[in-house]
């Protein structure tokens, strides 16, 4: 009975009635396009009447079974036997003492969250056109207003929601650059009296304390937690639905001659993509473009670790071989890490 839900496979489509998309940043609010039409990981165009059916068909399947509902509650098991809090499709945990499971998510400005209660038979869907939207607060805010009494514990700061109000000069403590033990980068500025994280793409944090800061736009609650290490000198833990996923350490970018850039300087190959991405220099900077994808700026870490403007190059990592020269790079990014690019030479006037 979901009659206006649908996978879009081509973005030229025209689509009654369909709320446009948006982003923003320092120069307000733009149009934020959903140009592409592969389905799976996204695509699923739906409305909130139907998207409430889809709510409701966990409790009584009339698409799947109970079996495959139970199937999609089981939590994984990581490596070292630890349970993970993702199960088959949700991530399964504890809200103020009340069974929550929920997913949300969002790609080309638009955002979606569904939060359900099992054991109080009461789902939260909350939809969105603009990146800006943080959907699981909000999602969370609702059910604090309707679950009030049901909750079996009180709230404690790593379920607060609640943002407070930080001056600049408080904010300014965290700006610099860090990285983790998987070599990826990520810069803190402040724009318009807020505090900005940038990973090849910018998101708001929210303070929710001194120390706590809540990103917005995001379908999971994401959160970092500052500590001072020296004076002046700060390292966060980022936090994803509560358990800890990362460790920061800040660092001073290194700086680079404009001959030692030249050593980076070629096209690379990847078997895996089968594409070819080319480093050059521009008005004194590594530069790494594609013929469809556009090009984005390398910013030095440290020895042959660059991170990129774009959020495709969060970290982009030189190899050199035995003779110390550049034999190729290893790029990761959010969702994707360590793909293989190797350096092309030229002999008689052609690429080997």
């Amino acid at each position: 009975g979901m009659n206006q839900t649908f996978f879009l496979s081509d973005h030229q489509s025209i689509i009654d009635n369909m709320a446009y998309s948006y982003g923003g940043n320092q120069n307000g609010n733009y149009k934020n396009n959903l140009n592409f039409g592969y389905s799976g990981s996204t695509g699923v165009f739906t409305t909130a009447s139907d998207f409430t059916k889809w709510a409701l068909n966990f409790k009584n399947p009339k698409v799947g079974s109970k079996r495959i509902i139970d199937e999609m509650n089981t939590l994984g098991k990581l490596n070292n036997g630890e349970t993970n809090t993702f199960a088959m499709g949700q991530f399964i945990e504890k809200y103020k003492g009340l069974n929550h499971i929920q997913h949300g998510g969002g790609t080309g400005g638009y955002v979606a969250y569904l939060g359900r209660f099992p054991d109080q038979d009461f789902n939260v869907i909350l939809m969105g056109n603009s990146s800006s939207i943080d959907v699981r607060s909000f999602s969370l805010q609702i059910a604090d207003v309707f679950l009030e009494k049901s909750f079996k514990e009180k709230p404690s700061s790593n379920n607060a929601t609640k943002p407070v109000k930080l001056p600049v000069r408080e904010l300014n403590k965290f700006v610099g650059s860090y990285w983790n033990k998987d070599d990826q980068a990520v810069s803190i500025s402040v724009n318009n009296d807020a505090l900005v994280f940038s990973i090849g793409q910018n998101f708001s944090l929210i303070p929710l304390s001194e120390t706590e800061f809540q990103l917005q736009g995001v379908g999971s609650d994401i959160r970092l937690h500052f500590e001072e290490i020296g004076k002046g000198k700060y390292t966060f833990r980022e936090t994803v639905n509560g358990r800890e996923v990362n460790k920061y350490e800040s660092y001073t970018p290194a700086t680079y001659k404009s001959e030692e850039l030249k050593k980076y300087v070629g096209k690379y190959f990847s078997e895996e993509l089968n594409t070819i991405y080319d480093i050059s220099i521009n008005n004194g900077n590594l530069v790494v473009s594609h013929l469809r994808s556009g090009s984005a700026t390398l910013n030095p870490i440290n020895l042959d670790n660059f991170t990129g403007s774009s959020w495709r190059f969060s970290t982009l990592k030189f190899e050199r071989d035995s003779s110390n020269k550049i034999k190729g790079f290893r790029i990761s990014s959010m969702r994707v890490k360590n793909v293989n690019f190797k350096k092309m030479g030229i002999k008689k006037d052609k690429l080997i």
